[in-house]
């Protein structure tokens, strides 16, 4: 079966740097035409900061864990 975004699983190679490069110009120029950009990116941003908590990770005898409490 072809897999012709098989060069993408290497995210340091200059292809898939190219490819970002050109993906990200095509968004930006679409993005930058919006009226509602700002809006937008708030929104985001209101619904991206809740609480989260990360799994625990065993070091030593102890357990840590992240912990963003949000707003």
């Amino acid at each position: 079966m072809a897999d012709p975004y098989r060069f993408l699983e290497d995210p340091d190679s200059e292809a898939t740097k190219k490819w970002v490069a050109a993906e990200n110009e095509i968004s930006e120029h679409f993005l930058s035409q919006l009226n509602m950009k700002e809006k937008i990116v708030k929104r985001m941003h209101e619904l991206s900061d809740v609480a989260k908590i990360g799994i625990p990770v065993r070091h030593g005898q102890h357990y840590y864990f992240l912990h963003d409490a949000g707003k």
